[in-house]
């Protein structure tokens, strides 16, 4: 679903969106799909925490202009490009772990040396 990013491929935008708050360990995440020609907005939510299925609750709503801004006008290539450089090279290292290991946190210096080589 989130495989590949393409600005401005066809005005139509798939955004996963998460907000947090400090000092709260809950997290909002959306699911947010727009039309750029038609400046429309969809926004689907998970029906609980624990869902993998999300459900519409906005629906063809006009957008404002900080969503037009966000949505359609920012080109977010580089830090497309980054997460998923980051994302690669975060799964590359825990496949070559063994079976009995892959569940374990990467280390703070694993995770500096990913964040140091897809920064680059």
């Amino acid at each position: 679903m989130f495989n590949k990013y393409a600005y401005g491929a066809d005005n139509v935008n798939k955004f996963r969106s998460e907000k947090h708050w400090y000092g709260k360990t809950d997290k909002r995440v959306q699911i947010v799909d727009v039309d750029c020609n038609k400046k429309l907005i969809d926004i689907s939510e998970p029906i609980d925490s624990a869902s993998p299925t999300f459900k519409k609750i906005v629906t063809g709503k006009k957008m404002n202009s900080l969503e037009i801004k966000l949505y359609c006008e920012t080109d977010y290539t580089k830090q497309y490009n980054i997460y998923s450089c980051k994302k690669s090279k975060a799964m590359n290292m825990r496949s070559s772990l063994s079976r009995k290991h892959r569940e374990k946190e990467l280390t703070i210096q694993e995770a500096r040396d990913v964040d140091i080589s897809c920064s680059e």
